[in-house]
C-alpha cells in the first residue's frame, strides 16, 4: 500500500506537506517588514496568475489551473484583475503563515492537494508574533485574523461599506499603504513569495444587500523593505570598499533610530542613502544596482513613516 501511494509523484507532495510543514518554524527566521501600496496588490494578482499558468503543467497543479474568460482559476477559485474600472476591488487581504494554514483556510476541511502546490510554488513561511499597520484611507489591520494571519480590511467590511476599496480607479497608486513584520527566513536580495488570502467584491445588485464577495489565495512576491534589506543590497554590490563603509554608515544611523524606537529619523537616513547613491550612480555604482538601491531605500523610507 505505501509502495502504491509513493508511485504517485502528487501524493509525495502531500505526504511531503504534512511531514515537514504542518508546524515547521522557518530555520534562521529573523523579523522582517513587507510594504505594500494598492499597485503592488494588483501587481502581485497579476504575476501569480502568469506563474499558475507556467506552472500548470507539474504534477502537483496538473488540471488544478483552468482559464474561464478572463479569469485564471487556481483550484477553482480565480484572483480576478484588480486594475479594470468597474470590475472586482479588494476589500480585505490577510497575510498568511505559510502553505500549511492556506490549506486549511481554504475549504472547510483542509486541502492538502492545494497546500502542497502552492508549497510547490515557493510558499513561504513565517512564525508569530506579527504586528501590521496602515496609513491607506479608509482601511484598518483586520480585527477579525485568525490564527496563523495578520492582514487588513477596509474600516466598512463588516458591514459591506465599500469605501476605499482597491481597484479600478486606485490600483495604480504606488505609495506604501500597508506594512507587515513577520519573523521569516530570507534572503533581501530575493523576493519572498508570501501567501495572501485575497477578498474581492462586486456591488450589490440591490441598494442595502451586501456585496458579492470571493476569497482566493496567492503568492505575492515581496522584497523585505527595511533597512536590512539596503545592508544586503550594500554587501553584494560591486563597489568599492570606501564607498561601502561610507553607504554602511548611513545605514548603520538608521538602524541606530530604529533601536532608539525612532523609525521616522530612521526613514530620513533611509532617503538620505537614496539621496547618496543617486549622486554617484553610473560612476562609482553601476546603474542598475544604483537604481534598485535608491528604489528600494525610497520605499523603507515611506515604509517607517506609516
Amino acid at each position: 500500500m505505501v509502495l502504491l501511494l509513493l508511485s504517485s509523484l502528487p501524493m509525495v507532495l502531500l505526504l511531503v506537506l504534512v511531514l515537514t510543514l504542518l508546524g515547521a518554524a522557518p530555520a534562521g527566521a529573523d523579523e522582517r517588514m513587507f510594504a505594500f501600496s494598492p499597485a503592488d496588490l494588483a501587481r502581485m494578482v497579476s504575476e501569480f496568475n502568469a506563474q499558475a499558468i507556467a506552472a500548470s503543467s507539474t504534477p502537483a497543479l496538473k488540471n488544478r489551473v483552468k482559464i474561464h474568460g478572463s479569469d485564471v482559476r487556481f483550484f477553482g477559485k480565480a484572483c480576478p484583475s484588480l486594475t479594470l474600472e468597474g470590475g472586482p476591488a479588494a476589500s480585505r487581504v490577510r497575510v498568511v503563515d505559510g502553505a500549511t494554514r492556506a490549506a486549511q483556510l481554504f475549504s472547510r476541511s483542509p486541502n492538502l492537494a492545494f497546500g502542497a502546490a502552492l508549497q510547490s510554488l515557493g510558499a513561504a513561511s513565517w512564525t508569530p508574533p506579527a504586528d501590521a499597520h496602515t496609513m491607506q484611507a479608509s482601511w484598518m489591520v483586520d480585527p477579525a485574523a485568525v490564527t496563523g494571519t495578520i492582514g487588513f480590511s477596509t474600516a466598512g467590511f463588516a458591514g459591506g461599506d465599500p469605501t476605499g476599496k482597491i481597484g479600478g480607479a486606485n490600483a495604480a497608486d504606488p505609495t506604501p499603504s500597508f506594512t507587515v513584520n513577520v519573523d521569516i527566513a530570507n534572503g533581501s536580495t530575493e523576493p519572498a513569495s508570501l501567501v495572501l488570502a485575497l477578498t474581492t467584491e462586486l456591488p450589490p445588485t440591490r441598494p442595502g444587500k451586501m456585496p458579492k464577495r470571493t476569497e482566493c489565495f496567492l503568492l505575492g512576491h515581496a522584497y523585505p523593505t527595511d533597512v536590512q534589506g539596503l545592508v544586503d543590497l550594500v554587501a553584494a554590490a560591486d563597489i568599492s570598499s570606501d564607498l561601502r563603509s561610507r553607504l554602511n554608515n548611513i545605514l548603520g544611523d538608521a538602524l541606530d533610530w530604529l533601536a532608539a524606537g525612532k523609525p521616522a529619523r530612521a526613514g530620513r537616513s533611509a532617503k538620505r542613502f537614496a539621496l547618496e547613491v543617486a549622486s554617484r550612480s553610473g560612476s562609482e555604482i553601476p546603474g542598475d544596482t544604483a537604481e534598485e538601491m535608491v528604489t528600494r531605500a525610497l520605499k523603507v523610507s515611506d515604509a517607517l513613516s506609516l
